[in-house]
């Protein structure tokens, strides 16, 4: 009840109490089969990253595999010529399951791309783009994994961005993400500040954390990346850390592919105390 003072008494004294009402529609039933799409940065800096990525792979399978989850693991890259298709397998699939044979072998051969692809990374564009037709189960939990290790670069209706293009800002994308029910994770740089229009000069001189440099590779950029997860309810690595240490962001993952059958995201920001949640309308 908002008009109770004591649920108030920690908000500053110019905060403005506004009351909604959201309503959601629940999952009938829970589901153990998530579909994780990969997206990887394959430009030139990339090759100790990706490594890192392939070879600390096997905790995250034995997890998978104990859990008894029933996954789909693709791949595709941040490449804005070719990023709409997925990776294929040794077998020419576009996705592992827990029934693919050398399952870690084929994620090691999907997890690195090469570093030739563009220097114009476009993660956005590209997971916004991918073709899922023949990955994308309708029972499946949606996950996406971002991971790169420059900022984030902007693209326009399939090409290169220019500076004479039209540019999307950072918002249209987000809302994009939101609106897609999928829970999105970042192995990536450390940067903190949002540049919220990608015509905008980098924030890297003001940005104490815009670069890092460590036991996994060394990085630029990443804020965007980061902020999304955290607006999805997923979570962030950093690139430059050992890979041993993704371990906790894998954790996550697999809560997040074996957790509730629905999520669902408030309009405002809640006061705990003053939440009250109604279940088929009582």
């Amino acid at each position: 009840d908002v008009n109770i003072a004591s649920a108030l008494s920690s908000l500053n004294k110019s905060a403005i109490v506004t009351p909604a009402t959201n309503s959601f529609t629940q999952t009938i039933s829970t589901s153990n089969a998530v579909d994780i799409l990969w997206s990887i940065d394959s430009s030139g800096s990339m090759s100790e990253e990706q490594a890192n990525l392939a070879n600390g792979s096997s905790q995250f399978f034995t997890a998978l595999n104990k859990a008894g989850v029933d996954y789909r693991l693709a791949v595709n890259t941040h490449d804005a010529y070719d990023c709409k298709s997925l990776r294929k397998t040794s077998t020419g699939s576009e996705f592992i399951d827990k029934n693919t044979a050398n399952a870690e072998n084929e994620w090691k051969l999907l997890s690195q791309p090469g570093t030739n692809d563009s220097g114009t990374e476009t993660g956005f564009y590209c997971v916004r783009e991918a073709n899922l037709v023949n990955f994308d189960r309708t029972n499946a939990k949606n996950i996406v994994v971002f991971v790169s290790d420059e900022p984030e670069n902007e693209t326009y209706e399939g090409t290169k961005q220019y500076n004479a293009a039209t540019r999307r800002t950072f918002t249209d994308y987000k809302n994009y993400f939101l609106s897609t029910a999928t829970t999105y994770f970042a192995i990536s740089g450390t940067a903190n500040i949002i540049r919220p229009d990608f015509t905008t000069s980098s924030p890297s001189y003001s940005d104490p954390d815009y670069d890092c440099d460590g036991d996994g590779g060394s990085a630029s950029g990443g804020a965007h990346f980061k902020d999304i997860a955290k607006s999805t309810g997923g979570s962030y690595a950093s690139i430059c850390a050992d890979s041993s240490s993704w371990s906790v962001m894998f954790d996550e993952i697999l809560r997040a592919a074996t957790g509730l059958a629905s999520s669902f995201n408030l309009t405002q920001v809640p006061i705990p105390s003053t939440v009250k949640v109604n279940v088929n309308a009582t």
